[in-house]
């Protein structure tokens, strides 16, 4: 590929990584003192020729252009060339929830349940944005991620959460099908109705996911530790009720263990009825528990933790984007031993279900009389490898581009955990009711406000008013409503988002210069 392509106004400096369907590069935009990075995803030609992945591509492509939610990886620019459909996303600088949380193992101290819940807690904000997304008309888009995993949540050096990868999420205005006996996403948090052939898929499935993260965060083990997919698969199938946090660590505050095994529910019906239900229990027994965060006590977090990593990624990128444009080739950032996927969704052999034989693990369930076949969308061997900057670099921003997360080839190991019988318990948990007290209300009821934009002299407006300094700082009333904030600069475009506050927000809009005329 020539080293001066274009995709819009992006040029292509460096080639991340590739799978079946698509492309990923890393490009820049702008001239002379200031360049912005973004992350492109394009349709290989193979893919352009199959109808069926055209339409998926499409699909996402029209679900990104419309998702506009600070926990939610921004897409700049969507469109189709000569080269064929492609997606412009935002380079985000940071690492995953599930890198950030095995960096913290590795140190010998676990992360923060206060970071943790934090990080969930935007990340829930995030599926209820998208799972109450209307149309231009106002009609619902109905829109489900279907792979709601710490691998594809980013954590930004500014402390911020961003969900990626809307790759095989389902949505209203869909054109693409999911194949009779198939299903997408990662096993080890798949919501039981998507294993189900026929189950109506809603929002709740996510809900689930989320609870499966909130359970590992609360044990600081993995669910489904040391069991194979095809045995997760056969205890989602059955009807055993999944482990209580506090049945594997009794230390887990009762308030947090009734909320996880409620979004952990396998009757869709008995689970919080949306992602904003959990997010306010969560908020009001974080609260209660002094469990609340701030983005900067996040930042804090991830900026000790991957402080060298940070500067080695920074050099590769320098000098990705400094490149002598008269070279022939783009650079690659894959590794040389091919140990990279890009694939949202990774076919294992087919299984049949009716041949599966009960777990020898604890606390599965066994199946009988199931017919049919189904693949699973599962996770590949990930190589050995010497640990190299330009690996990071792929790693962190592939994931971006709504490709499953690439994975670099020596990921961070997981933490070590003993492997314990866990058995369901006897009787139902209570229902959740937690009862913050009076004054943990009222720390509840106000929320702190961070907005910056660059350059220096751009001005703040929220809702089109003006706002003072920048950045701005405040303290205000919690709120649900969503409210536009924009960043004006001479010389500069402008840019606008919108945001609710309804925790506190740490949010930076950074301009580009206006093209020359």
């Amino acid at each position: 590929m020539p080293a001066r392509t274009f995709v819009g106004k992006y040029q292509l400096i460096a080639q991340l990584g590739g799978g079946g369907m698509a492309d990923v590069y890393l490009a820049k935009s702008g001239d002379g003192g200031f360049q912005k990075l973004a992350v492109v995803k394009r349709l290989k030609k193979e893919g352009q020729r199959d109808v069926e992945v055209e339409k998926m591509f499409q699909d996402e492509a029209r679900l990104c252009a419309r998702l506009n939610h600070p926990n939610i990886v921004q897409t700049f620019e969507v469109g189709k060339d000569a080269g064929g459909p492609f997606l412009v996303m935002e380079y985000i600088e940071g690492q995953s929830f599930s890198r950030l949380r095995s960096r913290a193992a590795k140190t010998g101290q676990p992360l923060a349940r206060r970071v943790g819940l934090h990080v969930l807690c935007e990340v829930l904000s995030a599926l209820h944005y998208a799972h109450t997304l209307e149309d231009h008309e106002g009609n619902p888009l109905s829109v489900i991620h279907r792979d709601v995993s710490p691998q594809n949540v980013v954590v930004t050096y500014a402390g911020v959460a961003k969900l990626v990868d809307f790759g095989v999420a389902k949505h209203a205005s869909s054109e693409a099908e999911t194949r009779a006996g198939t299903f997408k996403g990662k096993v080890a948090y798949m919501a039981p109705q998507q294993v189900h052939a026929g189950a109506k898929l809603d929002g709740r499935a996510d809900v689930f996911s989320a609870g499966v993260i909130l359970w590992e965060l609360l044990t600081n083990q993995r669910l489904w530790e040391g069991v194979t997919e095809v045995q997760v698969l056969t205890s989602l199938l059955g009807t055993e009720r999944l482990p209580a946090p506090r049945s594997v660590d009794p230390s887990v505050p009762p308030e947090l263990d009734a909320i996880c095994t409620k979004a952990m529910e396998r009757d869709p019906a008995d689970r919080w009825s949306s992602a904003a239900s959990m997010l306010e229990a969560l908020e009001v027994a974080c609260a209660k528990l002094d469990l609340r965060a701030s983005a900067r006590e996040v930042s804090l977090v991830v900026t000790a933790l991957f402080k060298d990593d940070r500067e080695e990624l920074r050099g590769v990128l320098s000098k990705a984007a400094s490149r002598d444009e008269s070279e022939s080739a783009l650079p690659s950032l894959v590794p040389p031993d091919g140990g990279m996927e890009t694939d949202s969704s990774l076919e294992l052999p087919r299984i049949q279900l009716g041949s599966l034989r009960a777990p020898k693990v604890p606390s599965l369930s066994t199946i009988s009389g199931a017919g049919g076949v189904v693949e699973v969308a599962g996770v590949p061997p990930r190589n050995a490898g010497s640990r190299r900057a330009i690996y990071l670099v792929a790693a962190a921003l592939a994931a971006v581009a709504g490709v499953a997360g690439v994975v670099a080839t020596r990921p961070e190991p997981a933490p070590a955990i003993a492997t314990t019988r866990v058995d369901p318990p006897a009787t139902p948990d209570p229902p959740v009711t937690p009862q913050a007290s009076a004054s943990a209300a009222r720390a509840a009821e106000e929320i702190a406000i961070d907005i910056s934009a660059s350059p220096p002299s751009a001005k703040i407006f929220i809702d089109g008013q003006p706002v003072s300094g920048n950045p701005h700082r405040v303290r205000i009333a919690r709120e649900s409503t969503l409210h536009e904030v924009r960043a004006e600069a001479e010389g500069y475009d402008p840019k606008s988002t919108s945001v609710a506050f309804d925790r506190d927000r740490s949010l930076e809009l950074a301009l580009a210069k206006k093209s020359a005329v």
